[in-house]
């Protein structure tokens, strides 16, 4: 996929990855997960922090590459 980068945020479909599932007991890789991300074919995305803790919000321009990314998130 492509990651975009632009301010305002687009108004795509978002899927929030909060700092509770990256910090969690598991200890997941942000970092792997967007380098994972950035390999796959697909459409465009976006990324920021937003609020308070500055959890990751993805948007995807695409609603399906959402949904996939969604799906791909280790539990």
């Amino acid at each position: 996929m492509t990651r975009v980068e632009c301010w305002p945020a687009p108004d795509w479909t978002e899927v929030v990855i909060p700092w509770a599932w990256i910090l969690g007991s598991h200890r997941h890789d942000i970092n792997a997960l967007i380098n994972n991300l950035d390999l796959q074919p697909g459409g465009r995305y976006h990324l920021r922090g937003i609020g308070d803790e500055h959890d990751f919000a993805f948007r995807f321009e695409n609603p399906c590459d959402a949904t996939w990314f969604r799906l791909s998130i280790p539990g």
